[in-house]
């Protein structure tokens, strides 16, 4: 068995009040509710100063 190269843990997540993924519209232009993201609080001094519409290199 080998061992990853990268190993991908979660930060955060994306909320909305959508419960039904079969009803949901394909594209937020199709009268998506508004959503937001939720962080894992361990991650927050890392998000200081993110705002809206700035870059994000991961």
């Amino acid at each position: 068995m080998t061992t990853p190269a990268h190993l991908l843990r979660p930060v955060g997540r994306v909320e909305s009040s959508l419960t039904d993924p079969a009803t949901a519209p394909c594209q937020g232009d199709e009268g998506a509710p508004q959503a937001w993201l939720v962080f894992d609080e361990a991650y927050l001094p890392a998000l200081a100063g993110l705002r809206p519409g700035r870059r994000c290199w991961c």
